[in-house]
């Protein structure tokens, strides 16, 4: 059966975008439309929240029929890869998914700064008109929201708590790769040669100054919808340019589109003591100096 051999699970706001796009270039690999069919999260996942339904929903391949279709090619990929960003959210429900129907794939995580994750998490749905409230008073509804329904990108606080996601892959898959976000951006070549080492696949080499799927405040609400939403239009452009190239247009049109937003010094240092233990741990955990993220605010 044509099924992922290595999955991107996360985290959501960390890079994964930039990492799908270059993979999705790699001649030996297939990353499929939609680039998160979020099959394994289908099941426990719950869409209640504001723009949930046509932001995120529409897009969700709930059928295993359907989501076996994502792979069937009568090319031969040596790799196969899902980049459903939520299977690290939803670690506990997703992984007994995973196995029965995949086996041991390899994982693939990579993760920003707690704080940062989640303000960009926050501007995110600022930008798509569904988030309406301060970030202060969104991470008060947080638990309320989601023991609502909201989807997991509510869960601004919540998504921020790493190890215990991290350790429940490690303990379950035998080949994890866990990147941190600032490898990513200031080190792009350095990740791409590793990746493609972990994946057995030749290498591919990095473009400047690309940034995908930025956050921030929508200048025009419509251009947005056009830009995120899935539609006829959005489609036949795709279809007429190509994909990457599409998501490469998308990503100049939504810089010059959004404006940021400010987000205080003390909210960010009040989020931050939050995950002071959880980053200790984090850092046993995967071998990794995170004093820079424990100081940083």
């Amino acid at each position: 059966m044509n099924l992922p051999n290595f999955l991107i699970v996360g985290a959501a706001k960390s890079g994964t975008t930039t990492l799908n796009y270059y993979l999705d270039k790699h001649s030996d690999v297939l990353m499929p439309t939609p680039k998160e069919p979020k099959y394994f999260s289908s099941k426990f996942a719950k869409y209640k929240g504001p723009g949930d339904i046509a932001f995120t929903k529409k897009r969700v391949i709930s059928s295993l029929d359907s989501y076996k279709r994502l792979f069937n090619t009568s090319k031969e990929y040596k790799c196969m890869g899902d980049s459903s960003v939520d299977n690290l959210f939803y670690h506990t429900e997703v992984i007994p998914e995973i196995k029965s129907l995949l086996g041991a794939p390899k994982i693939i995580i990579v993760l920003r700064h707690p704080v940062d994750r989640a303000v960009s998490a926050y501007k995110h749905l600022i930008r798509d008109g569904r988030e309406k409230m301060s970030i202060e008073q969104a991470i008060m509804m947080e638990e309320e929201r989601l023991a609502k329904g909201f989807e997991f990108i509510w869960g601004y606080k919540k998504g921020g708590f790493y190890h215990d996601q991290v350790k429940s892959y490690m303990d379950n898959f035998p080949e994890v790769k866990v990147y941190l976000f600032e490898d990513l951006i200031q080190n792009t070549q350095e990740v791409l040669d590793q990746t493609c080492d972990f994946l057995g696949i030749p290498y591919i080499e990095a473009e400047e100054n690309l940034k995908l799927n930025a956050s921030g405040k929508a200048k025009w609400q419509f251009l947005n919808s056009l830009l995120i939403k899935d539609s006829f239009l959005r489609r036949m452009g795709t279809k007429m340019v190509g994909k990457n190239a599409a998501i490469k247009l998308q990503s100049r049109l939504q810089k010059i589109n959004l404006s940021d937003i400010e987000i205080s010094k003390e909210e960010k240092k009040s989020l931050s003591r939050l995950y002071t233990q959880d980053l200790y741990n984090l850092q046993e955990l995967i071998d990794r100096d995170l004093s820079g993220w424990i100081d940083k605010y």
